[in-house]
């Protein structure tokens, strides 16, 4: 439900008020909802693999308390480890740009002591992500293709 939606419940949780529910509420209420029924289009890949919620968390004025408010409507919770459960030590607010760093598919590249995806890499580059992955298709060393800065076409529309 949106914000500024009329709701109907138990408001003593603090989350809601009697015509609106708060941002985190919706947050903690659909982390529960992929979690715990097996009738949620996600819950294959919540619940349906094992990830849990702490018992903590059962009590929505906890969480929020153990979260915060969310820092921006742009964030999200989100698992530190992408197969570890809900509970304080594995969660924090998080962009979609930050979240789709930490999805089970995507590929990590390790260079100069340093862990992030590909798309990160390109970002820090200057290339497009596309142009990182066709020099590591190219047989070239991880730390060269992460450390060669970009020349001519295809970083970010822009020439040399």
């Amino acid at each position: 439900m949106a914000r500024g939606q009329k709701t109907r419940g138990n408001y003593r949780h603090g989350g809601t008020t009697q015509f609106t529910m708060s941002r985190e509420y919706i947050v903690w209420s659909h982390m529960r909802d992929r979690c715990r029924n097996p009738r949620n289009k996600r819950y294959d890949r919540y619940g349906g693999r094992g990830i849990k919620i702490c018992e903590r968390w059962d009590d929505f004025a906890v969480f929020l308390s153990d979260m915060g408010s969310r820092p921006s409507p742009q964030h999200t919770i989100e698992r530190n480890d992408n197969n570890g459960n809900y509970e304080p030590e594995n969660c924090r607010w998080a962009t979609r740009q930050e979240q789709n760093s930490n999805q089970s598919h995507t590929r990590l590249l390790v260079a100069f002591g340093r862990t992030q995806s590909v798309s990160a890499w390109a970002r820090e580059l200057g290339i497009r992500r596309e142009s990182l992955r066709d020099r590591l298709a190219k047989g070239m060393p991880i730390e060269d293709a992460v450390s060669i800065a970009p020349v001519g076409h295809g970083f970010n529309g822009a020439q040399r």
